[in-house]
């Protein structure tokens, strides 16, 4: 079967989405979250339903022969998705239709296509994450019931894994989303442990969200408010320079102001000295009347010079 990539690419355009998500846990918690959205949002997909029953028919596979049906979509899935390992120090997820597109994708991104195939031809799914001994999540792989099988490990992710092959690890948790397997607790705890679980973790997950909505808003409170405090802060270093400046202009203004008018003081005995000199004055005049009485002078003392020449 010859997926058509031009046509999946247009069934659904890409679009990226970048979160940040918390260590531990709920960064696990997070991820998973962000699968099962995928997943209910492809879950029935008129293309994704008609991929799954072709699947099956060229496989094969007779009327209700419900393990049958999951072997035939692990071994296509097997044979037609490569395994390749997300972006250095980033968590991605695609959706079932871009996994497809690109024939590539982790244990996540397959563990999603899984589902959604699975999920196509009636099937109940969950994920399922597993440790390593570390204390953080490091595989994930999706989980079917079967009739007389209970559930059933589909992880297509590990070479060399069938349909039942379960990974090793030192803890797993279970996770479930309500219409699609529901919430089984941990393992090893008993289906008792597990309804109790399920009741209480969904409670103390939504506190713990609130108060981290609440923390992370009194953050970017703070954050805002020394942001404004640092602005004011900027601006008012600003005015005090520009009137600072101002102030220098005025002084040097007045300084210049100041230089010109002692010259002018200066330039006046000066010149009421030369015309007494010109005169035939030993003593220097002091005149009132301003610039006109002076220049009337100097025209009188330059017009007697000039008759004594003629």
């Amino acid at each position: 079967m010859n997926l058509d990539r031009k046509l999946l690419a247009s069934l659904e355009p890409l679009t990226v989405e970048r979160l940040v998500i918390p260590e531990g846990y709920y960064g696990t918690e997070a991820t998973v979250n962000r699968m099962y959205a995928f997943l209910k949002k492809d879950a029935g997909h008129p293309y994704l339903v008609k991929l799954a029953r072709q699947i099956i028919q060229e496989a094969g596979v007779a009327e209700r022969d419900y393990e049958a049906e999951a072997r035939a979509l692990f071994t296509w899935i097997k044979a037609n998705i490569k395994f390749v390992r997300n972006p250095y120090g980033m968590e991605q997820v695609q959706s079932a239709f871009k996994t497809l597109e690109y024939g590539v994708g982790d244990c996540g991104e397959q563990s999603v296509l899984a589902a959604v195939l699975l999920n196509a031809l009636g099937h109940p799914v969950r994920f399922v994450t597993i440790k390593h001994g570390g204390p953080e999540f490091v595989h994930v792989y999706t989980e079917v019931m079967l009739p007389d099988s209970n559930w059933t490990a589909f992880d297509t992710a590990v070479h060399g894994s069938y349909l039942g092959w379960r990974a090793n690890g030192s803890a797993q948790k279970i996770w479930g989303m309500e219409g699609f397997g529901g919430f089984d607790g941990l393992s090893g705890l008993g289906d008792i442990w597990g309804d109790i679980i399920g009741a209480v973790v969904p409670v103390v997950t939504k506190i713990y969200t609130m108060k981290a909505e609440e923390k992370a808003q009194k953050e970017a409170e703070e954050r805002a408010a020394e942001q404004a405090a640092a602005m004011a802060a900027a601006e008012a270093e600003n005015t005090r320079r520009l009137l600072e400046a101002a102030e220098q202009m005025r002084v040097a203004k007045l300084a210049e102001q100041e230089a010109a008018r002692a010259k002018a003081i200066a330039f006046v005995p000066e010149t009421l000295t030369a015309v007494g000199d010109a005169m035939g004055s030993a003593k220097p005049l002091f005149f009132l009347g301003g610039g006109a009485l002076i220049t009337a002078l100097v025209y009188r003392i330059i017009t007697r010079k000039h008759k004594r020449k003629r």
